[in-house]
């Protein structure tokens, strides 16, 4: 029974696959199967997966190797799909602005930076949603733009994005790398995907013009 499920799930569509998860529809195309598949967000960003026969059997789910690629983005990890979730582990390399202008397309302003990932898990779906790991960049530079007009480059300081997760939820704080005491936002995800994050004076103030102000926002994911 169990070798008919998993050659069941080896021919399925990739697309019916990400449906089933209830994972965040970012993506812009979905090609191969389940098996082995990829999507692109936004056709900026592609993401890969090859299934490992073996882990999927011992885990329980379709397990694979992930390759996130694109301009100035190279990360790999670990990911397992199961019906109502996505989790990825292990996710090691480095991101550029791309990636995040794939995951919020409707950012106001866009910056050139170089993000080094080390996640250890990210889950979505279900109720045990949560990330822990961290974001650390270089220095850099944002430009703001309100109806087609760019702002001056505003510049921005070597940041560092920690999460941490218990039982209940999880918490990132983003400061900069060299005080991190001096927090800029922060972010709390609870295990049933309540996003509340809190963008604070000291990082609005690095954005062009002040262009985000110090406030809070609520969603449910």
């Amino acid at each position: 029974m169990l070798t008919y499920a998993v050659a069941l799930v080896a021919v399925m569509p990739a697309k019916a696959a990400l449906t089933l998860t209830g994972s965040p529809v970012l993506w812009s195309d979905v090609a191969g199967s389940a098996w082995n598949g990829e999507i692109a967000l936004r056709d900026r960003v592609r993401v890969g997966w090859d299934a490992v026969p073996l882990r999927s059997l011992t885990q329980l789910a379709l397990a694979a190797d992930v390759m996130v690629e694109g301009r100035d983005t190279d990360v790999t990890g670990r990911g397992r799909m199961r019906p109502g979730s996505v989790v990825l582990e292990e996710m090691t390399g480095v991101a550029g602005w791309p990636l995040f202008a794939a995951a919020a397309p409707n950012l106001p302003f866009e910056c050139d930076v170089e993000v080094r990932v080390d996640v250890e898990l990210m889950a979505f779906g279900g109720d045990r949603q949560g990330i822990e790991g961290n974001l650390a960049s270089g220095p850099g530079t944002c430009t703001a733009s309100l109806l087609g007009v760019s702002s001056a480059p505003a510049t921005l300081p070597a940041l560092v994005a920690e999460a941490t997760r218990n039982d209940a939820a999880s918490r990132v704080v983003l400061a900069p790398r060299d005080n991190r005491g001096d927090r800029l936002a922060e972010a709390t995800l609870t295990r049933g995907g309540r996003l509340s994050l809190t963008v604070l004076p000291a990082g609005s103030a690095l954005l062009p013009g002040g262009f985000v102000p110090a406030t809070s926002f609520d969603a449910q994911l």
